[in-house]
Formats: C-alpha cells, structure tokens, sequence
C-alpha cells in the first residue's frame, strides 16, 4: 500500500521549443507536463514566430458556421493570441502545468507479534502450543487478561509456556479493533494441545461506545 502526494507547478514555454523540468527530481518521482496554455486557452499549433516574439494558434469556443441543409462548410475561425513584446506591450508566454508525483511511500502493512518470549526449542519431553489469530483490521490483543505490547496488528502468533506432550493449553484472547469509525471487540478462548498449531479467524464483533 503506497501514498502519492501530488504538486502542482506552472512551466513557461519559449516561443519555439519543447517543455522540460529544469529542477533535479528524485529517484521514482513522476513528472507529467499538461499541454501548453495561453491566455486560459489551449495552444493548438506551432507558432508563427517574429524575432523575440509570436503569435500562438488557441482553442477557440466559436460555434462553426452551417451551409445549406445543417452542414458544416468550415470549423471554428483561428484565433492567435500573442507572446512576447508587441507594440510596446509584454504578453505572457504559452504555461504547461506540471504534475510532480513524488516516489510512493510505502505503507507498512500489519505485522505479527508474539504474545510469548519462550525458547525456539522446548525442553526435552515437552513441547509449545501456537495460536494464530486472525483479525479483521488491526487489532490490539489482550491474552490472559494482560494486554500485549506492540503495535496494533491484523495477526497476532501466540504461543504457550512448555506443556508436556499430550497437556494442552487454553488462551483467553480479547481483540479490540476500528473500521468504518467504530471500535469493535470480541473475546474468544481457544484450547490448543501441546505441539500443535491452530488458527482462530475472527470476522466480526461486539461494537464497543467509547
């Protein structure tokens, strides 16, 4: 899961030339350059150039002229708009906007902490029980009334103290979660046997007033 945020710049183009982002970009930063405007207009052709200035062909919203029967004779009349001194006068060059899409943050995703810091492997003749739980947003996790350190997580590994071959153990599991603005919670108590591994999917819960 990433995140873009998105600036927005104006680029001055030159009477005759192509628009370039002069400023270095980082590394997996987007640049997207818009069409040229003037004037609020789209520029739609190449210009007609005269030393330091020009004449830039625009989009224009005049209505075509019909002929005889409601069929087009001709499209819109040109309409040039200027750049550059004229007269006396400075006109405002053709601006591309320019889209910069920063490189996307990543998001880090829910992770799993363990609810129990024992040894990878048991004393000789005794084993662990495991437990997965499985949440349906990030949760925080209470497991034998204590509430477990770490970041809230859409799955948690638990594991018990070591059992003898055959005992098993049961872990009393309360989760407590946000989605779509509410907090829900659920308590569950699953009972697993020495060496084994379960999985305990929980899809919904009580809605909690906070």
């Amino acid at each position: 899961m990433t995140r873009h945020l998105a600036v927005v710049a104006l680029l001055a183009l030159p009477a005759v030339g192509s628009a370039q982002v002069s400023t270095p970009v980082p590394p997996g930063t987007t640049v997207i350059v818009g069409p040229p405007m003037l004037g609020g207009r789209l520029v739609t052709g190449p210009p007609i150039t005269n030393g330091p200035s020009a004449l830039f062909p625009v989009q224009t919203a005049a209505p075509s002229r019909f002929g005889v029967g409601g069929g087009s004779m001709s499209g819109p009349p040109p309409l040039w708009l200027p750049s550059g001194d004229w007269g006396g006068v400075r006109y405002a060059w053709p601006v591309s906007p320019v889209l910069v899409l920063p490189a996307p943050v990543p998001v880090p995703a829910a992770g799993v902490r363990p609810a129990g810091v024992y040894p990878q492997t048991a004393p000789s003749g005794q084993a662990y029980a495991t437990l997965v739980v499985q949440f349906p947003a990030a949760a925080e996790i209470w497991v034998d009334g204590k509430k477990r350190d770490g970041d809230p997580a859409a799955e948690w590994t638990l594991t018990s103290p070591p059992l003898k071959v055959g005992e098993s153990h049961t872990f009393e599991v309360k989760g407590r979660w946000k989605t779509g603005g509410k907090t829900f919670e659920t308590i569950r108590s699953v009972t697993v046997t020495a060496g084994d591994r379960s999985r305990s999917i929980i899809v919904s819960g009580t809605e909690v007033k906070e």
